[in-house]
């Protein structure tokens, strides 16, 4: 299957090749305090920089749909991952897209 994506074309979607991370924080809410929501995003931050060394993704580009890591999120995780960026900018290179 051949086609687009915001203006971008792609090949085959049949030999698009992905890794999937994911976290949970066992139930501990962070956006009702503070502190957890630092150490959450924190660890966030630092799973981004450690996937990014080991993916060498130096070519990260937000404006770019090669390269680069998608973040979804939903409800708490949603906070801590909008914090991170804010928090740590040193991860805005690597993050191509950040949903919530």
């Amino acid at each position: 299957m051949d086609g687009t994506l915001n203006g971008h074309a792609f090949g085959h979607i049949d030999s698009f090749i992905y890794d999937v991370y994911t976290t949970d924080f066992d139930g501990e809410g962070a956006g009702l305090h503070a502190s957890r929501l630092v150490r959450q995003a924190h660890f966030v931050a630092r799973s981004v920089m450690t996937i990014a060394s080991a993916c060498d993704d130096d070519d990260a580009s937000p404006d770019g749909l090669e390269g680069g890591i998608t973040i979804v999120a939903h409800s708490v995780g949603g906070i801590v991952a909008r914090a991170v960026p804010l928090l740590y900018p040193e991860t805005r290179r690597y993050v191509k897209t950040l949903i919530t």
